[in-house]
């Protein structure tokens, strides 16, 4: 808990309000997985899979999906798929590293790779960069070595690529955080769920360490999206939220579209709308928050400290002319 309580601390002060800076951008860059794949996949595999029957124009839901909603909120074009000539390079399987995936897709390295050969990064786009699950859940799945795996490892592959960009003259950055992948309806009570929930705290605590250091380290603007924290809640607290099932996959059901998940791993277009209204910093469906509060425990003496110790680096940055969100 106490780990908990240090990544929401830290998840707030990597983070701002982000609805200004913002207005300002002509489109977004995409690097990822299926969760913000558009196309890439299924172009990849002549159209076979995802079955057009069960999902909707090649993405993993049955509607847009979370980037599109959000380019849609910004007033921009929503990216195309990088098969297509877009700038939205997110493959469904992509996995943090080199190379490919055990399924044969371009894993985020590649994919920033790929789209450095044909453009030059400016000040003017941002950079979105959603991907890890696939490296937990292929080694909980075993189409990986245990002994190939770190979550730490796994963090450090996103955080270089977004150096690399930087470098390159990229000057604004998203990123998301990892979901709670044991609750998804497909390892929800296996025995995958215990690694897989491990795994994600310790991917998403050194994700939110390493985002505050950048953000400095590089004087770029890197913001961070707590996806883990607003999802948990939706599962833990259902009744408040507009979805009549957050346990089973909605495909097969007549209400399917009102439930969290389409599939056993993949968010509805409903949940992915909820997910680009939490990043613009609105209330989604209803009026509340959901910023989960900070836990009472011993540890928050200790979390209290941290707080004022982030409070004084603010005000030296300030001092210092540091870059931060505006």
């Amino acid at each position: 808990m106490a780990r908990k309580c240090l990544l929401i601390l830290l998840i707030l002060f990597s983070g701002c309000v982000h609805s200004k800076s913002y207005a300002n951008y002509t489109n977004m860059v995409v690097f990822g997985d299926s969760l913000s794949d558009v196309g890439n996949f299924s172009r990849g595999c002549l159209g076979i899979l995802p079955p057009s029957s069960k999902y909707y124009r090649g993405r993993f839901s049955n509607g847009q999906l979370w980037v599109e909603y959000e380019a849609k909120r910004l007033g921009r074009p929503a990216p195309k798929p990088s098969q297509a000539g877009g700038k939205n390079y997110a493959f469904a399987g992509a996995e943090t590293g080199q190379g490919h995936s055990p399924f044969g897709s371009p894993n985020m390295k590649r994919q920033v790779a790929d789209y450095l050969k044909d453009h030059q990064p400016n000040g003017t786009e941002l950079y979105v960069l959603w991907c890890g699950a696939n490296d937990l859940i292929n080694v909980a799945e075993k189409r990986r070595p245990r002994n190939e795996f770190d979550p730490v490892s796994s963090v450090q592959n996103i955080t270089s690529q977004i150096a690399v960009l930087a470098n390159a003259g990229a000057k604004h950055f998203l990123v998301l955080n990892l979901p709670p992948l044991s609750q998804t309806p497909e390892y929800r009570n296996t025995s995958h769920a215990e690694s897989l929930d491990r795994w994600t705290q310790q991917f998403n605590v050194h994700l939110a360490e390493e985002v505050t250091r950048m953000r400095f380290e590089l004087r770029t603007v890197i913001e961070l999206r707590d996806v883990h924290s607003l999802l948990s809640q939706v599962l833990g607290d259902h009744d408040k939220f507009p979805f009549t099932n957050v346990i089973n996959a909605g495909m097969t059901r007549d209400d399917g579209q009102r439930h969290l998940f389409w599939d056993t791993i993949h968010p509805t277009s409903m949940a992915n709308s909820m997910i680009a209204g939490r990043l613009l910093g609105e209330q989604g469906f209803a009026s509340r928050s959901y910023r989960r509060p900070l836990p009472r425990l011993r540890s928050q003496v200790s979390c209290r400290r941290f707080a004022a110790r982030q409070k004084t680096r603010s005000v030296l940055r300030l001092q210092y002319n540091e870059p931060r969100c505006g």
